[in-house]
Order: structure tokens, then C-alpha cells, then sequence
């Protein structure tokens, strides 16, 4: 392992002159916490400087090119001013300009209104939403999309504008609501699509020229609550790249289980939610398309002919979907909805936001004005209501699938737009898909190829053992006057299938390839675990075959080292190169990367390996462009994070490119001085110390990691801190990792007086599957050993550590795992602050819970074992031992949990505190209440642990 990546037993050791100017410079609130004025003071004062310190300002980087030349772009908010974001932009020099200036300093582009830049509170279902990508809601300008005419689509939360040449014009000024994934087709910058309220709608030059059908619990171009939370799927439409044809995603929840988030005495002021309980009924997803004609301004909305549980008949989840690369009439009239509950249209439901990370519905083709999208169906899901007691109702429930209940089911459907005259065909697949995947539960991916000819879906079973791709021909989505001549094994395919006896998780890796020689072969790259570690695969699909590809798959990369499966991949057909993101250089650190698919060789490291690459949940693109180069965040455990644009390359046809480090990419007018509203007003790296373990499990024979951070006293160089162990040791989440984010969430008990740990054990991610495969049927089970294991295993090998003054903190699963350690190992662990916490996995979603610990009638041992509540009797009688926080309308890990909790606590006659948020959801974002949590916390442990 490099050294850059300071793994193993050397500290980061700063010098005494830096040590002494940076405890000088130390606010006052830091070295003294003795009273509650004391701590909200330093609570608030360091949520600032962290805030300042990450970089937040900048998101949505690209790298463009146009007429004009090359640029960067990106969402942000102007210096001294961090209520409205706005569009801002950088032209690059020409290469052979690059040494004149080392910086691109960004400067608006243009705002929207200033009605919009102030907006009022945001809507249940964008604060919902924001929920799913753990983001925080903006005002102003919410996302921006190009298109190669240079036009610029500017979104709000309630206004489309259309930026080119210097103009600025408003557009679907008929509609009245809220506004999210708004898109170009990629054929016509006329046509626009977006969602609100579950349902989805295309406008063309200010009219609208579709609006979805909507039935009770059906949702249409919006991925469910499972592909969102658990399977990382947002989206739920896919616009054909080559004509104007839509695919979209019909969800069904109407046999999900459905659960009110309410409070007692108050009015409901939501609809319950769909959610799907372990063991409980999933939504069903279908794939429909419709054809919007230009001619005539028409749409047809067309079904799949056959049933896709012909070919995948064990299919549940639809994972992934989208178009190949090649993309393959009436009277005047609009398409009008129907509004019917529980129905929605071109939005991801629930659990694909929640747990497959899907956030979008539809899908614009990339070569016609055709539009496929996401008809979800909630009509069965429990629906939960999220409120606060004496409120007046805020908010419609949820459909929330308990474990064990129905999921919403999804359907594809497609619209063909005729331009001509302004009209759209809503299309049905006219095939049942369970013909194909009966098993299928989740749609995970969806999506066009390039060509805009077939589409793609991406289809998980209920326990997501299985999972299959399904090619299905434009042809297969039909209006209902239509008749398919062609049967239905030549319509859809199934191009590849993956079986597990652990678990498969979602990811982003699947890309179709448009075939540059044999037009009979279509080449597609996918992510898989099979052997274990995440690599890329390269398959070639035989088209004229009704059989699957008899060629061998191609290993793209192979090693001892993992891709990162959230993070998408681009895609230079032009030199036959893919882009992805990897820990190629250390476990400890996130790089791009870059290798051929066609000349097989290791891949290239293009960022330094002493920097972590940062990547963020429903991230949809690197911000790479092939041709001009790459943007992006870069850190490290004492390196701020710094946005850097680095120019690629290309010394020959054969050879991987290179990347050059040009400039670094801030605001312009954010000059870096002690007042600057974006730049942290002390030197933050030189407050505390730091040293990473690398280390052989006795538990699991495995190597785990740990990082001890404390404190940079100068004074007392032999000292043991008291130390609070933060973790989480939940799937799907890596803690360990040498860049600033980790750090900074931490500055507020380092500068207290604070040991911070943080480990990742049997079950983390990014390690392979056979490492994270542990926790399989017993959740919290090895993960408490591997936490204490590395807590023991640090203090002997640190010296630094006081071990009878330990406390933990944890939230979500980490709360779950809080609970845990306090319970089995109350001799270690003094105290433990527990938020947002699983206590009873019966309670929680289907997707998640069912991945790990199969369903209640399988496995009703480990749901008996896995649960908190039947352990209470173990936790210590003092006082001041237990802090329990939650957001009492959590629509994730619901209220319900804490309730049992209190309850189960106050039966059991266990002292507690409890520190509950009437307004908050999975994780505390507002900013008063953030200080305030903050310092509770900090109280907490004080009086415990001093």
C-alpha cells in the first residue's frame, strides 16, 4: 500500500510553530464548554467553518463545449449570499494559454426572477425527494440541463426557463405546481419534460402535449420509494436518443402497505405513505412508451405487447433501465390526465429513490421525440402519515412498504410525439414482462441504447438474488388501436442474467455501446460482484440470435480492488475508453479512472493518490468531457477539498490518456481572507491529528480499518483523551476514507477536548461482496465484535486512548449499532447517543431489510435476534447513560422505532434522555436545529464521560 495514502502506524505530526499560531487563532468557545451558552455557541461556530470548508457552494460541475469554446459550469451561490443558487460559468483558455492563470474564476450566468430566488417553503414532496438524495432543498435555480443546440434548461421548484444566445424565456407556463427532473429530449430542444405530484408531462414551446394517465396507487415516470432509497434508481423516464420517443415507468403500489405518519390529537395533513414491509407485497413496475409526433402535435401512449415474466418470470424489482446508443397521428389534441390515487407517472417511487438510488421515472430517447417512462402503482402499499401532534396537516401520506407487505408495482410505457401537430401517442408495452422475469419485484435501471432503437430495464426478484437486463424494441410499445404483428421473443430479450446466493446490489455500471462494425452485435459494459470485488465486464449480444450471447464476457478490470458501483460511467466511443471511479490505489481512497474496452489493459489513475476523489449519492455524471477534460472535488484528511480542472491528454490512438492538472475552479469575487463568507476563518488541519490502522482481523482473519483523530494539544503530549467511537458498520456505507468529509463532521469533539474513531468492519462497502456477505441473516451481530475489536486494538496500539471514558454515536443504522454496543458491552461504552435508530427490522422497508435478512418467514430466528427490544433488560441502570434522538416525522427509519423504544425502556423501568425534533426527518438539516443537536450532544458526553 503507498505510503501517500498514510495507511499504517505513522501520524501526521505538524511543528510546533504551526501548532502554537493555530491554537492562537482557536475560537474562544473552543477551549472552554462549561455551561449550555458556552456549547450552542461552539456548536454554531463550527458548523460554519465546516460548512465553509467543504466547498459547498459549487455542484453540478460540467465541462462544455459550444461555438464560443469550452467552459465549466456549475450550480452555485454568490459570495455573501447562501439562500439563492444560480448558474455559473468559466470559459477555459486554449491549451496553449494554460499558463497564463492558474484559476477559472466562475461567474453568473444568469438568475432567475427574484420571486424565484426566495422561494416559500418548500413542498412535501421536493422536501420528500431531497430526502431520498440526503441533499438539502434550495432556493433559486434547483438544476440546470444543455442540449446540443446550446440551449440551457433552467429549472426551479416551480418555473421552467430556456437560456440561449443571451435570452432568457419562460416555459409551461400552463402549469401550476411543483416542478422536478426536468429534461430536454435529445432530439428536439422544443420538447421538455418534468414531473409533479407522481405524475409526468411534456410541454413543446409553451403547451402542453402530454400529460400522463393516473389511476389510484399508479405512479408514471417516477421511480418507487424502494428504487429510490435501496437500489440508488431516481429517475423514471428515458428519452429516446434518437427520436422523439419516451420510455417510462408504470409503478403499481396498490397492494403495498400503506402507513400514516401522524401524531395523536392532530388532523392527518398528508396521505400515508406506500412502504413496503419485510415480507410484505413490493410495488410492480412496467415499461410503457409513447410517441409524440411533431407534424401533427400528437402523442400515443403504448404498452409493451408481451409479458416480461415470459422471459425473467422470477423478476421484482425493476433495477435499471434506459436506450441503446442508436435509439431504434390524430387530430389536434392534448393529452389530458386522469387523476386517479396512488398512481404516478415518470417518478421513481419510494424504495427506488430509498434503496436502489434510482431519483428519475423517464427516460427521453437520444434520437426521436419518444419518451419512456415510469408508471408506478402504490394503490396496495401501506401508506403512513408523517406529522407533529396540534399541527394543521402539512403534507399527504406516504406509501411506505413495510416488510413483509406489498411493494408498488411499476410498469414501462412510452410517448411518441408528432411535431407536426403538436400531438403524443401514450403507448403500453403489449407484452407482459412476467412472461419474460415472472420472479421480477424492482425495477432498478431503466433507460434508451444509443441508437434509440431498444430500450433497457434492469430487473431484480424480491430478495434480490436474481437479476436480469432486458433489451425490448420500440416496436414492443403499442396505443391501444395497435396490434403487434411480431411475438414477443423477438421484441425482448434477455441479454444478460445474474444469480447470487448472498445478495446482488444495485449499481450504475450497465452502459450499451453503439456497435461500430457488426450491426448484428450489440456490445454493452455491466458491474458485477460475481468473483466478489465490483469490476466491469464488456459483453457482446448477438441480436439475430432469439438465444442470449454465447460469447464469453470480457474482464475490463480484475484485481484486488473494487469499482465503485454508485458511481456512473462515461463512456469515449470515439477512442473506445470508459471513465468509472475506483479504490484502485488504497481502500482508503476514491480515484478516477480510466481504461479501453477494447485493447485490454490496466487501467490509468487520473487523479493524485494522495486525494479523494468526492462522489455523492444520485450523482448522475463525472463531469468529464472526453475532448476538453474533467472537473471535480479532490481532498484528503489534511487537504480542504479544492474543485480542480484537469485537461486530458490523448498522445495516441492507442495509448490511455493523461491528465494534467490546469486550474483550480472557485467563485469569482471569493477572495481567500480570514473574512471571506466561503473560506474557514482558522487553519482547520492544524487542529487536530491523525493516524490511520491497517490491521488483521482475529475475528474475520480480513484486514479492517480505523482512523483515530484528537487533539493537537501541545501541552500534554502524553495524554489519553476520552474518546467517542462514531459508527455506523451498516451495508452499503464505507466511514474509513482519507478525505476532508470525514474529517469535518468531527471538528466540533476534536476542539472539545475529543478522541473521535471511526471503523469499518465485516459488512462495510466498497471491500467485496464476501467481506460485506457477513452480516447476511444476523444483522448486528459481527459488527458489534469488529467495533469493539478495533476499539481495543487502537488504544493499545495509540497510548491514547482513556478507555474507562468511551462513549459512541451513531444515526440510522449507526443508532441501530449504538444501541448494540451499549447493550452487549456496557463495561466498555460509558455512554451512547442513538439517533434515527433501528429497533425492530419488521418495521422497516422491504427492499433494504429483505436484501440482508431474507423475509420474517424465512429467517424469523434472525429477526428475533436482530431486535433491540428484546435485549433492553441489558442496558445499565445509571443514569445519564443512554441519549436517544429522533425526527418525529423520520419517513425512512419512522417514528414507530423510538416509540417501541420509550415504551419498551419505560417498561423495563432503564433511565434515558431523549431528544426528539418535531420537524425533522431521517437526519437533522435545519440549521438551528443541527447547533442544537450538536450541543446536546456535547453536554451529553461531557457529563458522562469527564
Amino acid at each position: 500500500m503507498k505510503s501517500s495514502t498514510n495507511c499504517g502506524h505513522k501520524s501526521q505530526l505538524c511543528t510546533h510553530d504551526t501548532i502554537e499560531k493555530s491554537f492562537l487563532r482557536m475560537p474562544p468557545q473552543s477551549i472552554g464548554l462549561s455551561n449550555w451558552s458556552d456549547r450552542i455557541r461552539h456548536a454554531r461556530y463550527w458548523r460554519n467553518e465546516v460548512k465553509k470548508s467543504l466547498g459547498e457552494p459549487l455542484n453540478n460541475l460540467q465541462v462544455v463545449s459550444n461555438s464560443d469554446g469550452d467552459f465549466v459550469m456549475a450550480l452555485g451561490n454568490l459570495p455573501g449570499d447562501s439562500n439563492s443558487q444560480t448558474l455559473m460559468t468559466a470559459k477555459i483558455p486554449l491549451h496553449s494559454e494554460a499558463q497564463t492563470t492558474t484559476t477559472l474564476e466562475l461567474q453568473p450566468l444568469t438568475m432567475l426572477d427574484a420571486q424565484e430566488s426566495k422561494s416559500n417553503e418548500p413542498s412535501a414532496e421536493i422536501a420528500l425527494f431531497y430526502e431520498r438524495l440526503r441533499g438539502q432543498v434550495v432556493n433559486g435555480i434547483s438544476g440546470y440541463s444543455l442540449h446540443n443546440t446550446g440551449a440551457i434548461l433552467l429549472s426551479s421548484f416551480s418555473k421552467l426557463q430556456i437560456y440561449k444566445r443571451g435570452n432568457l424565456a419562460t416555459v409551461a407556463e400552463w402549469f401550476n405546481g411543483t416542478i422536478l427532473n426536468a429534461n430536454f429530449s435529445m432530439v428536439s430542444a422544443e420538447y421538455i419534460s418534468f414531473c409533479s405530484n407522481g405524475q409526468l408531462y411534456v410541454d413543446r414551446s409553451n403547451q402542453k402535449v402530454f400529460a400522463s394517465e393516473s389511476y389510484p396507487g399508479i405512479t408514471n415516470g417516477v421511480a418507487s420509494f424502494i428504487a429510490q432509497e435501496e437500489l440508488e434508481r431516481f429517475d423514471g423516464y428515458w428519452w429516446s436518443p434518437q427520436r422523439l420517443e419516451l420510455l417510462y415507468e408504470r409503478v403499481d403500489e396498490t397492494k403495498v402497505t400503506k402507513l400514516a405518519f401522524e401524531c395523536p390529537g392532530k388532523p392527518p395533513s398528508t396521505e400515508p405513505i406506500h412502504y413496503p414491509l419485510v415480507g410484505t407485497e413490493n410495488a410492480r413496475s412496467t415499461l410503457r412508451m409513447v410517441v409524440f409526433d411533431s407534424s401533427n402535435n400528437t402523442s400515443t401512449d403504448k404498452r409493451l405487447a408481451f409479458d416480461l415474466n415470459d422471459h425473467v418470470p422470477w423478476q421484482e424489482y425493476l433495477v435499471r433501465a434506459g436506450w441503446t446508443d442508436d435509439g431504434n397521428k390524430s387530430n389536434q389534441k392534448v393529452f389530458a390526465s386522469v387523476f386517479c390515487p396512488g398512481i404516478t407517472n415518470g417518478v421513481a417511487s419510494f424504495i427506488a429513490q430509498e434503496e436502489l438510488e434510482r431519483f428519475d421515472g423517464y427516460w427521453w430517447s437520444p434520437q426521436r421525440l419518444e419518451l419512456l417512462y415510469e408508471r408506478v402503482d402504490e394503490t396496495k402499499v401501506t401508506k403512513l402519515a408523517f406529522e407533529c401532534p396540534g399541527k394543521p396537516p402539512s403534507t399527504e401520506p406516504i406509501h411506505y412498504p413495510l416488510v413483509g407487505t406489498e411493494n408498488a408495482r411499476s410498469t414501462l410505457r412510452m410517448v411518441v410525439f408528432d411535431s407536426s401537430n403538436n400531438t403524443s401517442t401514450d403507448k403500453r408495452l403489449a407484452f407482459d414482462l412476467n412472461d419474460h422475469v415472472p420472479w421480477q419485484e424492482y425495477l432498478v435501471r431503466a433507460g434508451w441504447t444509443d441508437d434509440g432503437n431498444n430500450v433497457y430495464a434492469q430487473f431484480m426478484d424480491r430478495l434480490q438474488n436474481k437479476m436480469a437486463i432486458l433489451l425490448i424494441s420500440r416496436e414492443a410499445f403499442v396505443s391501444d388501436e395497435e396490434i403487434v404483428s411480431k411475438d414477443s421473443n423477438s421484441l425482448i430479450r434477455v441479454v444478460y442474467q445474474e444469480d447470487s446466493t448472498i445478495w446482488l446490489n444495485s449499481h450504475n455500471l450497465t452502459r450499451f455501446i453503439k456497435p461500430t462494425i457488426n450491426s448484428n452485435v450489440l456490445p454493452f459494459i455491466y458491474g458485477s460482484e460475481k468473483h466478489s470485488q465490483c469490476h466491469l465486464f464488456l459483453r457482446n449480444y448477438v441480436l439475430a440470435s432469439s438465444m442470449d450471447s454465447t460469447s464469453e464476457d470480457i474482464h475490463l478490470t480484475t484485481g484486488d480492488w473494487s469499482v465503485i458501483k454508485d458511481g456512473p460511467l462515461v463512456v469515449d466511443t470515439s477512442r473506445e475508453l470508459i471513465y468509472f471511479l475506483a479504490n484502485r490505489v488504497s481502500p482508503l481512497i476514491i480515484s478516477l479512472c480510466v481504461t479501453s474496452y477494447k485493447r485490454l489493459t490496466e487501467c490509468r489513475v487520473l487523479t493524485p493518490d494522495d486525494l479523494c476523489y468526492k462522489f455523492e449519492r444520485g450523482q448522475s455524471s463525472l463531469n468529464i468531457n472526453p475532448e476538453i477534460g474533467f472537473v471535480c472535488w479532490l481532498s484528503s484528511i489534511t487537504n480542504l477539498p479544492e474543485c480542480r480542472f484537469y485537461r486530458l491528454v490523448h498522445n495516441s490512438a492507442f495509448d490511455l490518456p493523461e491528465a494534467v492538472f490546469q486550474y483550480n475552479v472557485n467563485v469569482k469575487d471569493s477572495a481567500i481572507t480570514p473574512e471571506s463568507p466561503l473560506q474557514p476563518s482558522v487553519s482547520l488541519t492544524n487542529l487536530f491529528r491523525s493516524r490511520f490502522f491497517e490491521y488483521r482481523s482475529q475475528n474475520s482473519g480480513e484486514m479492517h480499518y480505523a482512523l483515530l483523530l484528537w487533539p493537537n494539544d501541545i501541552w500534554t503530549y502524553d495524554r489519553k483523551y476520552p474518546l467517542i467511537l462514531h459508527v455506523y458498520a451498516g451495508p452499503g456505507v464505507q466511514l474509513v476514507r482519507n478525505n476532508w468529509q470525514i474529517v469535518a463532521q468531527f471538528l466540533k469533539f476534536i476542539t472539545a477536548g475529543y478522541a473521535v474513531l471511526i471503523i469499518d468492519g465485516r459488512g462495510s462497502s466498497n471491500r467485496g461482496l464476501n467481506f460485506e456477505s457477513h452480516i447476511k441473516d444476523r444483522m448486528g451481530s459481527v459488527e458489534v465484535s469488529d467495533q469493539v475489536e478495533g476499539l481495543l486494538y487502537v488504544a493499545r496500539e495509540s497510548q491514547l486512548i482513556d478507555l474507562s471514558r468511551v462513549g459512541c454515536s451513531g444515526w440510522s443504522y449507526g443508532g441501530y449499532m449504538a444501541l448494540l454496543l451499549i447493550i452487549n458491552h456496557p463495561e466498555i461504552f460509558r455512554a451512547s447517543c442513538a439517533g434515527g435508530a433501528v429497533v425492530d427490522w419488521t418495521l422497516y422497508d422491504t427492499c433494504y431489510t429483505e436484501r440482508y435478512m431474507s423475509t420474517v418467514e424465512k429467517n424469523s430466528t434472525g429477526y428475533k435476534e436482530s431486535c433491540i427490544l428484546g435485549r433492553i433488560g441489558k442496558l445499565p441502570d445509571e443514569e445519564g447513560r443512554l441519549l436517544v434522538v429522533h425526527g418525529l416525522i423520520d419517513e425512512n427509519v419512522h417514528f414507530a422505532h423510538t416509540e417501541k423504544l420509550i415504551n419498551s425502556l419505560i417498561t423495563a423501568g432503564k433511565p434515558f434522555q431523549q431528544l426528539i425534533f418535531p420537524s425533522e426527518r431521517h437526519g437533522v438539516r435545519n440549521a438551528e436545529a443541527v447547533e442544537f443537536f450538536h450541543a446536546s450532544m456535547i453536554s451529553f458526553f461531557e457529563k458522562a464521560l469527564r
